[in-house]
């Protein structure tokens, strides 16, 4: 009946976070004090995880087997990231244990999903592809 169910998910990381929230504790320099009173550079990175159940249906409108047409998905799941930030000794006590929760911003909340695009299947199983558009909201 083309119906299609399934389980997505991912992880992502990176580098660009829009806004330092460690600035209260740089120096002018851009670094940090550590707890033997020197300074070691700061990170400060992006982490993140994607959990989405998706349901969609191909409708078989041109292709070479019912299999193959237009595809359609619809999806709800949890969307979570965090702000990570690392120094090169992790000897900083301002950054250890609760003191770090203050910073991390962790944030989760209802991500959405949806895809249109096409799926081809050959009768011969040689070449599938699916190519689409996807957007997420969160």
């Amino acid at each position: 009946k083309n119906w299609i169910f399934g389980i997505e998910g991912g992880f992502f990381f990176g580098s660009k976070v829009k806004e330092n929230v460690a600035t209260g504790i740089l120096s002018s320099e851009g670094y940090v004090i550590d707890q033997n009173g020197g300074f070691t550079e700061l990170l400060v990175l992006e982490r993140g995880m994607l959990i989405t159940a998706t349901a969609g249906k191909v409708v078989p409108v041109f292709g070479p087997n019912p299999n193959s047409g237009l595809l359609l998905r619809l999806g709800a799941g949890m969307l979570q990231h965090k702000i990570r930030l690392e120094t090169r000794n992790n000897d900083v006590p301002q950054l250890e244990g609760d003191y770090l929760k203050g910073y991390d911003r962790l944030s989760n909340g209802l991500s959405i999903h949806q895809f249109i695009g096409y799926q081809y299947l050959s009768n011969k199983r040689l070449v599938n592809l699916t190519v689409g558009i996807e957007g997420y909201q969160v």
